[in-house]
């Protein structure tokens, strides 16, 4: 019984095989198989094909898209100085030169143009629409035109004929683009101590009738080309660095004038920061001080002759030596030098400020106080009255000369 179950079971094995063995060689399959297979594969590849393309590229397309305008950023993004000397910050959001605020709405890197609306608050144009445009010369030099600034929506802004990038002299509505540089860190204007004007930016360094080219710059130096009208060194270069003391005030040093070339100067020995006093070629650091906002020479209406800036009042014969200012206020407080004539060594206040007409007016509302901060707290004039607020008696009048 049990040999009989054996080869029952064999019979079967050998029945089994050899069906397989007969698939493999003849390619033939069996036709439930073959529907089997067919139907499988028809509903898989559907399914799958359906499923994964549908799914894929709407997941995909959808991704993407959302990635992409996600991770758009705007190019220019960061603090700027053009060559007219205004400071523009621009964000992913806004534009703000200064005087005017733009709500970035849509831009595109690659065509190098956005668009924003003007503030509401804009002096010129509220609410009307801009377009910006940016380009950069053979040299790596950024340039920008704002080539629309009263467009009535975002639409007409974007459809209005652009700049010129192939013509950054005129290609901006008939004028040159704008220059623009990161900010040197030392903008502004200054007196020296020496009676010389400075105006300072990324762009030149203009000394009393001196002008310096910038070309290059770090944080507290600069390299630039004496310009060929300069009295001095013409089309030879120089180099520019400034610091600070102890107590914040500002020094300059032009340690190098003559430099064959802008190399030269990069390379040449720098003065030494550390020693004020002798550190520039063996003299002293010249020390600056933001410009008085009434710097000039003047007369008055009563015949007397003035010269202003960061550092004295000169009046005829009498010297007062500024302490301290505030351009905005219009004030300055000042020692009367040890020879004047009256009140020597005391310490007087100066007061200024504009009629209707822009025309300038002077009160020394102070003359005899007994130190600094007893002329920092004397009563003050009264603008309001240019007829009888300087101490009783009328405002003189500076013309500038």
């Amino acid at each position: 019984m049990q040999n009989k179950l054996y080869l029952g079971i064999l019979t079967s094995l050998l029945v089994v095989g050899c069906g397989n063995k007969e698939t493999d060689d003849t390619g033939a399959t069996d036709t439930g198989e073959t529907d089997t297979e067919e139907t499988d594969t028809e509903d898989t590849e559907e399914t799958d094909t359906e499923d994964t393309e549908e799914t894929d590229t709407e997941d995909t397309e959808e991704t993407d898209t959302e990635d992409t305008d996600t991770e758009a950023v705007l190019d220019i993004i960061g603090s700027w100085e053009d060559n007219w000397g205004s400071m523009h910050e621009v964000t992913d959001a806004t534009w703000d030169n200064g005087y005017a605020l733009f709500s970035i709405t849509s831009f595109d890197n690659d065509a190098g143009w956005l668009i924003a609306q003007n503030d509401s608050s804009n002096l010129y144009n509220p609410d009307l629409w801009s377009k910006f445009e940016w380009a950069y010369d053979a040299d790596g030099e950024l340039y920008y035109c704002q080539s629309t600034y009263d467009a009535a929506d975002e639409q007409a802004a974007m459809d209005a004929e652009g700049a010129d990038a192939a013509d950054l002299d005129a290609g901006c509505s008939g004028f040159s683009w704008s220059k623009l540089r990161s900010p040197l860190g030392f903008t502004g204007d200054y007196d020296d101590s020496w009676g010389s004007f400075h105006a300072v930016n990324a762009w030149t360094w203009n000394m009393d009738d001196s002008v310096f080219h910038v070309s290059t710059y770090e944080d507290g130096w600069l390299v630039a080309q004496n310009d060929s009208s300069n009295l001095y060194s013409p089309d030879l270069w120089s180099k520019f660095e400034w610091g600070y003391d102890a107590d914040g005030a500002a020094y300059y040093c032009q340690s190098t004038y003559d430099a064959a070339d802008e190399q030269a100067a990069i390379d040449a020995e720098g003065a030494d920061a550390a020693d004020l006093g002798a550190g520039c070629n063996g003299f002293s650091w010249t020390a600056l001080r933001t410009s008085l906002s009434i710097r000039g020479a003047y007369t008055d209406n009563w015949g007397s002759s003035h010269t202003a800036d960061a550092w004295a009042w000169n009046m005829d014969d009498s010297v007062f030596h500024i302490s301290q200012y505030d351009n905005w206020s219009g004030w300055a407080i000042a020692q009367n030098d040890s020879s004047n004539l009256y009140s020597p060594d005391l310490w007087s206040k100066f007061e200024w400020t504009y009629d209707a007409d822009s025309i300038l007016y002077y009160c020394q509302s102070t003359y005899d106080a007994a130190d600094e901060q007893a002329a920092m707290d004397a009563e003050g004039a009264d603008a309001a009255d240019l007829d009888a607020g300087c101490n009783g008696f009328s405002w003189s009048i500076l013309t500038a000369e």
